[in-house]
């Protein structure tokens, strides 16, 4: 066992691992109906029951009884009439393993309709696995720029001190399973460069296509693996010359991109008739009007106001290229177009949610500017124990907040400046204190809404013009 405990970042991944499968006994989620297969994940998750428990991906004995079904199945009207799932099915893929395993118990001692507490369980536990399983890869990945001690603190504040956190123990939605794929194609990306082959170009691909699957618009992951090492012209050629050598490689990871993107394109064109469809329907991007100070400041969701610690990310920005400049430049213009394209969804708060979640898959990135922050402030003692009692405090409010948010003192997605300051630390309201929070907290904005419809308007009559 001695192996496993040698380095003190090994044995913070372990830690949190064991603190996160105690979270999800400890809260209890699974055994509650509402949670964790609730709203999208419903829709992430529902193409499995759909596909081996009802045995009809095409859902035609949802409208034969939809009241048997109710919590179970959310989907939206196709132009042909069809029942489409909102959401792709990448997470599906991940959720498989984790599903079939409870579903191999309820055949035997439970419920097999793919909803009872075995499958809630497997459900939160296949979160758990694979949001440790990224930690790993980052570790991998962080050492070999910092010191073991940058590293632990790197690991330590993104799995306790993130929103990454809630989101792995209380609900599997796609943002640990994403952290996880960003790692792995940043880990293969360097491996790649270190030493091309067919097998890690294959990796990059297949895990690409993945991303792009579970989120299209993640599709930007592969600025990584396409401008790592430029950092100028000159290295820009260079990396055209050894993309050009290796074309090989290229056409590979292109064609294993396409693999789990296919199965998607397929199951549109069996339901809708459309190889392409949008099943989003109602919503879309508001492109000129980006809620860019809103979506990192606005007390609703602000990113640094409720993951304040991703702040040692911005800062190091001004150290990534002495310590690791062969990502500066790719995670550079990742998280400039991944802020722009994230605030830019209409519902730029994401519905209910604890702080602003769509960034969280984009910590396997910012980890790096991270560490380059830490790794400069480890120089001396005094800066070393002022970054330490830092983190900690950070971290501890991460952790009231997230309780906060479960107990509903962070209100889903009404906290306003009031509501924020007449909770701030509290970990217990009296009911006059609770009725005094529900008139403080304010509704979205959502004129957001009805500036998309209008928008989406606009653009259906210049179609029927044409």
């Amino acid at each position: 066992m001695k192996k496993y405990f040698r380095s003190l970042s090994l044995v913070s991944c372990w830690i949190m691992a064991i603190v996160f499968t105690w979270t999800v006994f400890n809260i209890g989620n699974f055994k509650e109906w509402r949670s964790p297969i609730s709203y999208d994940v419903t829709n992430y998750y529902c193409y499995l029951p759909a596909i081996f428990v009802e045995g009809d991906l095409t859902l035609k004995f949802y409208d034969a009884h939809p009241e048997w079904f109710v919590n179970k199945y959310a989907p939206n009207k196709a132009p042909n009439g069809s029942n489409v799932i909102k959401m792709t099915m990448g997470l599906s893929f991940y959720y498989a393993p984790f599903f079939f395993i409870a579903h191999g118990y309820a055949l035997l001692f439970d419920n097999p309709d793919g909803y009872s507490t075995p499958y809630r369980l497997m459900l939160l536990l296949g979160t758990v696995f694979f949001s440790v399983l990224g930690l790993l890869y980052l570790r991998k990945l962080l050492l070999l720029y910092f010191a073991e001690s940058a590293a632990t603190l790197v690991l330590l504040s993104l799995g306790i001190g993130t929103n990454l956190f809630y989101y792995t123990v209380h609900e599997p939605m796609s943002h640990a399973y994403l952290f996880f794929t960003f790692v792995i194609i940043m880990y293969y990306t360097v491996q790649w460069h270190r030493l091309p082959s067919l097998k890690d170009a294959a990796r990059i691909g297949f895990f690409s296509g993945l991303a792009i699957l579970i989120r299209p618009t993640d599709g930007i992951i592969l600025l990584i693996p396409l401008l790592y090492s430029v950092t100028s012209i000159v290295t820009l050629q260079t990396k055209l010359a050894l993309l050009i050598t290796h074309w090989k490689h290229v056409m590979l990871l292109g064609i294993v991109l396409c693999i789990p993107i296919s199965f998607q394109l397929i199951y549109w064109k069996m339901v809708t008739g459309q190889w392409i469809f949008f099943s989003y329907v109602g919503e879309g991007f508001l492109w000129n009007d980006p809620e860019i100070w809103n979506g990192l400041f606005s007390y609703r969701k602000g990113w640094f106001l409720y993951t304040p610690i991703i702040s040692f990310a911005f800062l190091g920005f001004f150290f990534l290229y002495r310590y690791c400049r062969d990502f500066f430049v790719p995670i550079l213009l990742f998280t400039i177009i991944n802020i722009y394209v994230v605030l830019s969804w209409w519902s730029w708060w994401y519905g209910g949610s604890f702080g602003l979640r769509s960034f969280i898959e984009s910590y396997a990135l910012l980890a790096l500017p991270m560490g380059a922050c830490y790794q400069w402030l480890l120089k001396s003692r005094w800066s070393t124990l002022l970054l330490v009692a830092v983190i900690i405090l950070l971290s501890t409010i991460n952790q009231i907040q997230t309780f906060q948010y479960r107990h509903y003192y962070i209100h889903w997605d009404s906290q306003s400046k009031a509501a924020y300051w007449y909770v701030f630390l509290k970990m217990n309201l009296t009911e006059e204190e609770k009725t005094t929070l529900g008139k403080l907290q304010e509704q979205p904005p959502w004129q957001r809404y009805e500036k998309l419809q209008q928008k989406l308007g606009e653009l259906s009559n210049q179609h029927l013009v044409q």
